[in-house]
């Protein structure tokens, strides 16, 4: 399966919506110092274009609280795989949809 068919898949998701226009993502940078977190007034926010909006399925007390606009990167890691409830969700869908 290419990207393509990986994005076009993630679609269907059931708190997956794809944007047609492009945004900022709200996702963080990784790999801050404390001292770059201190003088920037918290971590930076990634700059790449964000297509995608993310609903997770509840309040968590660490990672994504509110529905969200990711790019691809952020979408896959701190959306559909970002907890083990999403997760368990996302399993569910793959073998719903025949991927798994």
């Amino acid at each position: 399966m290419n990207r393509a068919e990986r994005q076009a898949a993630m679609e269907t998701h059931p708190g997956v919506t794809r944007l047609k226009t492009a945004h900022q993502c709200e996702g963080w940078k990784s790999g801050t110092t404390l001292r770059q977190f201190q003088s920037l007034g918290g971590a930076p926010r990634c700059k790449n274009a964000a297509y995608w909006r993310f609903v997770p399925l509840k309040r968590k007390s660490m990672g994504l609280f509110e529905p969200s606009i990711l790019c691809w990167s952020h979408l896959i890691h701190q959306g559909v795989y970002g907890d083990m409830d999403e997760m368990a969700r996302t399993q569910r869908w793959l073998v719903r949809r025949g991927y798994a």
